[in-house]
């Protein structure tokens, strides 16, 4: 079997995934290894793990049919397989705890022998080392970009477009003339003729103002545009650490700065002058605040789904104990658009039944860790994590002490264990065999907290379990936690 990978387009339209093919259909001939097959993740992240591979995932669950339909998984090179130890680590544990062997063309590597399983952590060092530099490499032109007033990249703020655009160093913002006086005209209506979001998004659509892909406005939409930064204070803060982890993925140190670079601030030409600025922030300072709702959670959001094809949501009356879920296909997509016309739902009552079925799943066995849990998802629950720790540590030990033999035998036993600074001829005489501890120790860590992981799917399934005993009638809250990201649990 052989898996493809490459990061970008451009490498998909090369000849990056021809000579990847050419070259592992080469070696497996060589071994007189018969060919089952062929995997391929275009245009995906060496940074993407297990269960972030759309072919790699499907290659996981062909891996899992009995018998076993292949052995060994050939690639051509170690960054095929993961660019960070993380990813790198868990596609290997994965096809081990299958059985199923790795295999690297370049150097004529696999793991099934111990030489073999050292050389790939040197492969999986290189492959972590190599995408370091290159992604050091190119948050530093970005840094030097913004730095000089340049726009790094992305979709403008809205009110803005990009003056000469792939224009290598000289790309920047200016006002988009049409954008600008979309906002200038919100602003009017908001402030002089309608009192809130939703009747001012009407306002415009009713005039024929549009959004940036030609949608019509929602109070939403409106909101977050015309308050935003670059719209209110003339700029914007690349590599800003107050929206750390939001939206513009800025990495930070354990102080709090931002590991590629200080933050870097980009004005802009107004949209609005300091006056008209003043004066909208002080109107929507004063307007009525929307009152919360009561807060619940509600465990089938993003689970149940009506006839329009769109996903049921929790709702609820503020003040009263009434709670129900409603389709989300009843949320107006612009002010007066057509909603459709799903039921809502009673939420105790249909909390209640799928309870019901859960209870009778559980007491029919069907929670079984081994057969239920797909290698694709990216935490196998039930697998040898133990013995690979111990083997890892046992290792480490064997690696310490042909340290502090080479150490005690070139410059005397009164010297450091680990031997780090002992100065330059003992240093390199224990170079290699230091790197390699630290190969180890990191990837001990890594296996540490897949266990860990491991461990925490386990006692959720544990807890199901006990819950269902308990004979308890009602749905837990705690079943909406694997949905969070995607649709929230409480409204």
């Amino acid at each position: 079997m052989s898996y493809l990978r490459v990061s970008t387009k451009r490498q998909v339209s090369g000849y990056g995934l021809a000579k990847a093919e050419r070259s592992a259909t080469r070696h497996m001939a060589a071994k007189g290894w018969e060919h089952v097959g062929t995997f391929v993740d275009p245009g995906v992240s060496g940074a993407n793990g297990v269960g972030d591979r759309p072919d790699f995932d499907r290659l996981m669950r062909f891996a899992g049919d009995k018998p076993r339909p292949f052995d060994v998984v050939v690639v051509e090179e170690g960054r095929a397989i993961g660019r960070t130890s993380r990813a790198f680590w868990r596609w290997v544990w994965s096809l081990e705890d299958l059985g199923i062997f790795v295999a690297i063309v370049d150097g004529d590597v696999d793991n099934t022998t111990p030489e073999g399983c050292r050389e790939l952590r040197r492969q999986a060092r290189y492959a972590e080392r190599e995408w370091e530099v290159v992604r050091a490499r190119a948050q530093g032109g970005l840094q030097e970009k913004a730095m000089s007033g340049g726009w790094v990249g992305g979709p403008p703020p809205y009110g803005y477009r990009i003056a000469k655009k792939g224009v290598k160093g000289e790309s920047h913002l200016v006002l988009d003339k049409t954008e600008a006086r979309v906002l200038r005209r919100a602003k009017e209506v908001l402030v002089k003729e309608q009192p809130n979001w939703r009747r001012t998004a009407a306002h415009l659509n009713a005039e024929g103002f549009r959004d940036r892909r030609g949608n019509l406005w929602t109070e939403k939409t409106l909101k977050r545009r015309l308050l935003s930064e670059s719209t209110l204070d003339s700029r914007i803060v690349f590599r800003n650490p107050a929206r750390v982890p939001s939206s513009c993925g800025t990495v930070l140190k354990a102080d709090g700065i931002p590991e590629y670079g200080e933050s870097v601030v980009i004005p802009l030409d107004p949209i609005f002058s300091p006056r008209e600025v003043a004066e909208l922030r002080c109107h929507v300072a004063a307007l009525p605040p929307r009152r919360p709702g009561a807060r619940r959670v509600y465990p089938l959001s993003g689970r149940l789904f009506g006839a329009c094809g769109r996903h049921y949501v929790g709702a609820g009356r503020t003040g009263s104990n009434e709670h129900w879920y409603k389709c989300s296909g009843k949320d107006e997509k612009y002010p007066g658009a057509d909603v459709c016309s799903c039921v809502v739902i009673d939420a105790p009552a249909i909390e209640k039944a799928v309870w019901g079925e859960v209870l009778k799943l559980a007491s029919g066995g069907g929670f079984d860790v081994e057969d239920r849990t797909s290698p694709s998802s990216g935490a196998v629950v039930g697998l040898a994590h133990s013995e690979r720790i111990a083997a890892l540590g046992r290792q480490i030990a064997v690696q310490r002490g042909a340290i502090s033999a080479v150490v005690e035998s070139v410059a005397g036993p009164a010297l450091s264990d680990d031997g780090y600074g002992l100065g330059g001829d003992v240093d390199q005489a224990i170079g290699v065999l230091r790197e390699e501890l630290g190969q180890l120790v990191r990837l001990w860590g890594e296996a540490v907290a897949w266990r860990e992981e491991a461990a925490d799917i386990g006692h959720g399934i544990d807890g199901l379990r006990k819950l269902s005993s308990s004979g308890r009638g009602e749905l837990p809250g705690t079943l909406c936690g694997s949905r969070a990201r995607s649709s929230p649990c409480s409204r």
